[in-house]
């Protein structure tokens, strides 16, 4: 009876077709999984660019503030002015501390002091 010609030789040519699948298949993996990597990166990068861009503490600038419309009531400016019109981009009033919520101090004092946070739930 002749012998099959189609079985391997021996044990190393069985090791080594095995080795070289193995790193054909770790090639095509690398090359399907590269562009998603890629695109992951580009976001993680993105976003973490967001979180440093933020402000470390709250800055708060110059407010928007009421103007007042007068009106003379007559040609001589001594007998008047009338108001006839508030121009405002948001309505914005000013109130005593006293009359803010508890909430709402705590928070601004947070804002300039992290400390602040720690303090008062001791």
């Amino acid at each position: 009876m002749s012998e099959n010609k189609d079985r391997p030789r021996g044990l190393i040519q069985a090791l080594a077709g095995i080795a070289g699948f193995g790193a054909l298949a770790g090639v095509m993996v690398t090359a399907m999984i590269s562009p998603a990597l890629a695109v992951a990166s580009v976001g993680t990068n993105s976003a973490v660019g967001v979180f440093n861009a933020l402000p470390e503490f709250i800055e708060l600038g110059e407010q928007a503030q009421k103007n007042t419309l007068w009106a003379q009531n007559t040609a001589d400016p001594a007998d008047g002015y009338t108001q006839i019109a508030e121009v405002y981009w948001q309505d914005r009033e000013e109130i005593a501390l006293e009359d803010m919520s508890p909430y709402l101090v705590a928070a601004a004092i947070a804002g300039e002091d992290r400390r602040f946070a720690r303090l008062s739930e001791t």
